[in-house]
């Protein structure tokens, strides 16, 4: 039999079984649990032992190229080879996993269990971060745990393993914290921030004064704030963003940013800005602050991306048709555009005055008074 061998133990009275094993992909032991002094024992012992050689020859075989640093590193590169942003998140959540898979000595998808999932997620949130000091929230440990079942699945096609036992695990998601709308004075209290921050800076190194003023205008994300100056028309001013997935389109330049456009234009930049590698993690500490730095918060009650629910909002309130709101920002789906909308009751006299039907006012009337 290959990678099993039945052999006797020292001050054991049973028969052991030495087999290879798909989940460690090294051997392990056991005991049979058949007495060596029973004249049967013996066969028992290799009955018993002939499934595992069975698995152990299938499992030796395929152990070089399944286990993960044989192939998961070479199909993420594959994989997402256009998309270098994506890439670099992916690869993130995959030293988390792997670091996880290595300390349970699972060096393959063959050992990967939906109870060795449901651990990962109490393992994850345990970890501290190393500037915060704080956990990770349930939403981030589930963002990795569902990228090692996309692993899984591919591990399914490269007939690794049969089926993956992390497809729809049911744990769902904790709901994120609302982002709110920008009234007037925060927007006047992160320009006044950033004027005394960067003011004194030549332009092209004003990269947080120049991406506010084109999400605050244009409603676009933080990464598509960056973009060539080519793709700016002043002229017929139009602007083409360069959104997530691949997206590309086109809508009109606020008449605010034509200053701003003109003045970068006239600097001989390629860009309108170069965003930082932890760009989104600067503008969290600018705008809630940063303690253990002594950093004071200067808008605390929103995010960046509070600047894309502003810029929808606002469109809503005045009236914009929704076709229109969803071409100037880039949504394809209504549904998504709606989740950032926040009118408020007051914001909806509209609403109540299509509903009259013949009151006066706002008490019903009584048939006598009729």
């Amino acid at each position: 039999m290959t990678g099993v061998s039945i052999y006797p133990r020292a001050r054991s009275p049973y028969w052991w079984i030495k087999y290879w094993d798909p989940v460690t992909y090294g051997y392990k032991a056991k005991s049979s649990g058949f007495k060596r002094d029973d004249p049967a024992g013996y066969k028992r012992a290799l009955a018993l032992a002939r499934p595992l050689s069975e698995e152990a020859r299938a499992a030796r075989d395929l152990a070089p190229n399944a286990r993960w640093e044989s192939w998961v590193g070479d199909w993420l590169r594959t994989k997402h080879r256009n998309c270098a942003r994506t890439l670099e998140c992916e690869t993130l959540r995959w030293s988390w996993v792997s670091s996880f898979l290595e300390g349970r000595k699972v060096h393959g998808p063959e050992g990967v269990t939906y109870h060795l999932g449901l651990d990962y997620l109490k393992w994850r949130t345990s970890q501290t971060k190393r500037i915060s000091k704080k956990h990770p929230s349930h939403n981030t440990a589930l963002s990795e745990l569902r990228f090692l079942s996309r692993v899984m699945r591919e591990a399914v096609r490269r007939e690794f393993i049969t089926a993956s036992p992390l497809e729809r695990i049911g744990v769902r998601a904790d709901p994120p914290a609302e982002k709110r709308e920008m009234t007037d004075a925060d927007v006047a209290t992160i320009r006044k921030a950033l004027a005394e921050q960067e003011g004194h800076l030549p332009l092209k190194d004003r990269w947080m004064t120049v991406c506010f003023e084109i999400a605050i205008h244009q409603g676009c994300r933080l990464r598509e704030t960056s973009l060539p100056l080519a793709d700016i028309d002043l002229e017929r001013q139009q602007i083409v963003l360069h959104a997530k997935g691949h997206k590309v389109f086109t809508t009109r330049l606020h008449d605010g940013l034509k200053p701003l456009i003109a003045e970068l234009k006239a600097a001989g930049m390629e860009r309108t800005c170069e965003l930082p590698r932890m760009a989104s993690k600067a503008w969290h500490w600018f705008l809630k602050g940063r303690p253990e730095r002594n950093w004071p918060a200067v808008c605390p009650h929103v995010c960046f991306h509070s600047t894309r629910v502003t810029v929808v909002t606002r469109m809503a309130r005045a009236g914009v048709p929704i076709q229109q709101a969803m071409a100037y920002v880039g949504y394809a789906n209504q549904l998504i555009h709606r989740v950032y909308q926040r009118l408020a009751p007051q914001d909806l006299q509209l609403c109540t005055a299509a509903l009259s039907f013949g009151e006066t006012s706002a008490t019903p009337r009584t048939r006598d008074a009729a």
